[in-house]
């Protein structure tokens, strides 16, 4: 258990579920979480988070990778679980156990069990199959991602998927995906002021020369010169 901190975090290709065991912590959008809280930081997401003074915090914190169906329970940036606490606990607990890699699975597993009962059964994870994947792929744009992984962890055949997807969207499931990364890095670019190569990383472009080219097709400008009239049309 850790006690807090003045805190920033940029989450890569992970999951962070950080629970609240005492004290109160207050994120950069000025909301207040208080014991007995998870709040959730997804991949490619740039956070930062501090303790309050006077009652500073306690905290357990778990990272993962996960599939559509379990994303799809974390679009809240506050959980409010508070028999999560056991779960937390179990898997700090885990230590240097045999098998301890099983023991924390077992746990995550029942921690996405209460969150799905939380949910009720109108919100359960069997109907709103689309609405998964649009939430799995805004959450994990930065990382390598098939049309048929994202179908396969729904449970769905690949080409019932793209049809339903694209019924409710308008769109391919992979031109969703590239519309998806180009603007996170158009915003990355604008709002973080990251380089066109580290946008693009950050996206989930390695090839920055794919990237420029896919840009490009988009929004009819180069990135470089897409961000310069983005300053200075805030500058102005």
């Amino acid at each position: 258990m850790r006690r807090g901190i003045p805190s920033a975090r940029r989450c890569g290709n992970t999951f962070f579920c950080i629970m609240l065991c005492a004290g109160r912590e207050y994120s950069a959008a000025g909301n207040g979480s208080t014991h007995c809280e998870i709040f959730v930081i997804r991949p490619g997401e740039v956070t930062y988070y501090e303790a309050d003074m006077r009652d500073p915090w306690e905290y357990m914190w778990a990272g993962f990778d996960c599939a559509p169906p379990f994303a799809a329970l974390l679009e809240q940036d506050v959980l409010r679980l508070p028999g999560a606490l056991q779960n937390f606990s179990r898997i700090a607990g885990c230590g240097d156990m045999p098998a301890k890699e099983w023991r924390i699975c077992a746990q995550l597993y029942e921690l996405f069990a209460e969150l799905d009962a939380a949910r009720g059964p109108a919100q359960g994870h069997g109907g709103n199959y689309v609405g998964q994947a649009v939430n799995y792929i805004k959450s994990n744009y930065s990382q390598p991602m098939r049309v048929q992984d994202i179908a396969a962890g729904l449970g769905l055949n690949r080409s019932y998927f793209c049809r339903l997807f694209r019924q409710q969207t308008g769109l391919s499931p992979q031109e969703y995906i590239v519309s998806c990364r180009l603007a996170k890095a158009a915003q990355f670019m604008t709002e973080h002021g990251m380089s066109q190569e580290e946008a693009a990383r950050q996206a989930g472009y390695p090839d920055v020369f794919s990237f420029s080219r896919m840009f490009r097709r988009k929004y009819g400008m180069p990135p470089g010169r897409y961000a310069a009239r983005a300053r200075q049309k805030q500058g102005g």
